[in-house]
C-alpha cells in the first residue's frame, strides 16, 4: 500500500509543462520514497475533469502544486524590473480543490520566478495553507523532479508532526471479513472490519450499507427491492460511528443462526439486535453461495464498496462457518 501523491501542473505543450510533470512523477514513483504519484495534466476533456481528477483529489494523500509562467501581464507593474506573469489556469483551480476537501496541511508549493505571487485563486486559498510557496528560477526547470524529490524526502524526516509526511498510511477506510468472536449460542454474528488507513485524520459519521446480494448459482441478483437500511456497529446501537486514525470498527455483516453448534440459516438482522422493525430488514437466505456487496459512507472519506463470497449449508459446524469466513476476499 503506498500513499498517494496529487501533482498539480500546467499541462502546456507549448511551455514543455507535459514533459516536466511527466519527469517528476516518473522520479517520485520509481524512487525509494514509496508514494504513488499520479500527474493531473494526463488528463485533457470535461469527462475526464468530472469522473477522474476530481476522483483522484479526493484519494489524494498529498498534493504537489508546482505553478509555472504563461504569457506576461502588461498591466502589472514589474518587480525588481522583470515582468510579472500569470500561473497555470488549471493548476490554481485544482489547488481550490485540494484546499476545499482538506489538503491543506499536505501540500508542497512550488512557483516559477515571475509567476504573480498571488494571482489566482492561490491568492484565496493562501491563508489556509500551512507551506510556503518555493520559488525556482525558470533555468532550473529541468532540475524540478530532483527538487521535488528531496523536498518530499526531507518532509519524510521531518520532526514536526504538522509537517512530517509519512508513505505508510493511506487517506481511505478498507473493508474486509472479520471473525475472531467464539461460538455463541443459537445465533452467531459475522463482522466486517472497517479500517481507516489514514495516519492523523478519524472517519466520522461512517454508516454501513449492504447494496447487493447475489446468487452465484444462478447469478440471479436477490436483493433489487430490498429496502435501503443501516446496518448495526458492533458494540453500539448508533447507527453513525467515528473511527480514529489507524484503528478499525466492525459491523454486523449477518448472522447465522444454528442448532447444537449445526447451521440452520443467514439472516441480516438479528431479532434482539435489529436497529429497527425487522418489517425494514432485508430478508433471510437459504442454504447457498452468495455474493454480497456492502458500502461504508462517511462525512470526511470517499465511499468505499467490497464485496465477499459466502457459502453455508444446513447442518454445517458453525465453527467451519466462521473459519471460512475469515478467508472470504473483500
Amino acid at each position: 500500500m503506498k500513499a498517494r501523491i496529487f501533482l498539480s501542473c500546467g499541462q502546456s505543450d507549448r511551455w514543455e509543462e507535459r514533459s516536466i510533470a511527466e519527469a517528476i512523477k516518473k522520479r517520485i514513483n520509481e524512487s525509494e520514497l514509496g508514494f504513488e504519484c499520479w500527474a493531473a495534466c494526463e488528463e485533457q476533456d470535461l469527462d475526464s475533469l468530472r469522473d477522474v481528477v476530481f476522483k483522484r483529489l479526493e484519494e489524494a494523500d498529498y498534493f504537489i502544486f508546482v505553478d509555472f509562467k504563461r504569457e506576461e501581464l502588461k498591466d502589472a507593474a514589474a518587480k525588481n524590473g522583470n515582468p510579472i506573469h500569470r500561473g497555470s489556469l488549471f493548476a490554481n483551480q485544482e489547488l481550490a480543490v485540494a484546499s476545499y476537501i482538506g489538503l491543506a496541511d499536505r501540500v508542497l508549493l512550488l512557483q516559477e520566478e515571475g509567476v504573480e505571487e498571488r494571482g489566482g485563486v492561490l491568492s484565496a486559498v493562501l491563508a489556509n495553507l500551512k507551506e510556503q510557496r518555493g520559488p525556482f528560477r525558470s533555468c532550473d526547470r529541468a532540475g524540478l523532479p530532483e527538487l521535488i524529490y528531496d523536498l518530499i524526502k526531507a518532509r519524510l524526516g521531518d520532526s514536526s508532526e504538522d509537517r512530517k509526511w509519512t508513505s505508510q498510511t493511506r487517506n481511505a477506510l478498507c473493508l474486509s471479513s472479520h471473525a475472531e468472536t467464539k461460538p455463541q449460542d443459537n445465533a452467531q454474528p459475522f463482522h466486517i472490519k472497517v479500517e481507516n488507513l489514514h495516519h492523523r485524520k478519524d472517519a466520522r459519521g461512517c454508516f454501513a450499507y449492504l447494496d447487493e446480494v447475489a446468487n452465484l448459482a444462478t447469478d440471479e441478483v436477490i436483493s433489487q427491492k430490498w429496502q435501503t437500511v443501516e446496518f448495526k456497529w458492533a458494540n453500539t446501537r448508533l447507527a453513525a460511528v467515528r473511527i480514529a486514525p489507524k484503528a478499525y470498527r466492525l459491523f454486523d455483516a449477518f448472522w447465522l443462526t444454528h442448532t447444537n453448534g449445526q447451521v440452520v440459516e443467514m439472516e441480516f438482522f438479528h431479532r434482539e439486535t435489529a436497529p429497527s422493525s425487522t418489517d425494514y430488514s432485508p430478508h433471510r437466505l437459504g442454504a447457498g453461495r452468495y455474493r454480497l456487496t456492502y458500502s461504508v459512507v462517511s462525512e470526511n472519506f470517499k465511499a468505499v464498496q467490497s464485496s465477499f463470497n459466502v457459502e453455508f449449508k444446513p447442518g454445517q459446524p458453525i465453527k467451519d462457518a466462521l473459519d471460512r469466513w475469515r478467508g472470504a476476499n473483500g
